[in-house]
């Protein structure tokens, strides 16, 4: 759903307003509709953007996480400097935010294997990935040539605030060549795979994927 009108809070001198007698009421008619799809939210009533709020901006901004809020705007017109604080801090969280707490693989295997990739993630965001972005996984030689570039079929649409276990299995191509490799890990768009998905950790490459391990490739069996 969207707020056409976000900010028109309860205030002194203010009656009726959205957040009180329509977001509100939206939100608890429909409460888990954000797991399935987003909120939107955008200034309006009263004076159209944020320089007119009159509601405390701290309240304006906790309905907007209470909501489970997707994406905000403010018609290209500058943040007051005042609420900037309040709006980095809905920012921080606003939508998905995927941190990759662990991931755990056979740090040796065959070309032509496959191998079980175990992963841990937790979205600190308060919104869920609503598209089809996939795990993929890749190698890098020790003179940073790419090879064995596979997207899984492992989506994290979906994946809610809190923790996800998944595992993925990584298909080493049989011409892979022997040696010691980079494992890295990225989440791409299943039809666009050059669309990388950032995720809130360190070790990302120049072309957004992440180093996430060594392996050593042998010889196919």
């Amino acid at each position: 759903w969207r707020g056409d009108s976000w900010g028109n809070a309860p205030a002194p001198g203010v009656v009726w307003n959205h957040h009180q007698f329509s977001y509100w009421p939206t939100n608890n008619r429909i409460p888990d509709a954000w797991k399935t799809g987003t909120v939107a939210l955008e200034p309006g009533e009263p004076g159209q953007t944020m320089d007119a709020w009159v509601a405390p901006v701290k309240e304006i901004v906790n309905d907007a996480i209470a909501w489970h809020a997707t994406f905000i705007q403010n018609k290209s017109r500058k943040i007051p400097d005042a609420y900037l604080p309040e709006i980095e801090r809905l920012v921080k969280v606003l939508g998905f935010r995927l941190v990759l707490r662990s991931l755990t693989f056979n740090n040796m295997a065959h070309a032509g294997s496959k191998i079980p990739v175990t992963m841990k993630f937790e979205n600190l965001g308060i919104a869920p990935p609503y598209r089809d972005h996939r795990i993929a996984f890749r190698l890098r030689d020790k003179n940073a040539m790419v090879s064995a570039v596979e997207e899984t079929g492992l989506s994290i649409r979906g994946w809610l605030p809190g923790e996800t276990d998944r595992t993925a299995m990584f298909n080493i191509p049989s011409d892979t060549k022997p040696g010691n490799y980079t494992l890295e890990t990225g989440i791409v768009f299943h039809n666009v795979p050059d669309h990388v998905i950032p995720l809130a950790i360190k070790g990302k490459t120049e072309d957004g994927w992440y180093r996430t391990g060594k392996i050593r490739i042998m010889e196919q069996e």
